[in-house]
């Protein structure tokens, strides 16, 4: 949710007559550095750090639900493994091809909106 907001507020303060290639390649860059920046701090901050799963987090919770119901466990071993050896290059692309899907919509709402 933070790349969309981003990229609104990038989409603000660009001019009206700006091309929808423009506004895809903002989002692909806002993207790409939101993954590569916030992604980190989001992992630690919800329990997946280099440690381990952090006892009492939002981490530990969902580890918890996914071994109690059978469901998840890969999505938390993905978290996990990316907690603790970073992200890398391909979800840094993921994250721009992202924001690239986000521009690319918003490209279209504004120039629905100019009409």
């Amino acid at each position: 949710m933070t790349k969309f907001y981003a990229c609104m507020f990038i989409l603000i303060l660009l001019p009206a007559g700006t091309s929808s290639f423009m506004l895809e390649a903002v989002g692909i860059l806002v993207g790409g550095a939101a993954t590569a920046v916030v992604a980190p701090f989001a992992l630690s901050a919800a329990g997946f750090t280099a440690a381990g799963i952090t006892a009492g987090s939002w981490a530990a919770s969902a580890m918890s639900a996914a071994a109690t119901y059978g469901v998840g466990m890969g999505l938390v071993s993905t978290f996990q493994a990316a907690g603790a050896a970073g992200i890398g290059v391909a979800t840094v692309g993921a994250g721009s091809v992202a924001g690239g899907i986000v521009g690319h919509a918003a490209s279209h709402v504004k120039e629905s909106s100019q009409k």
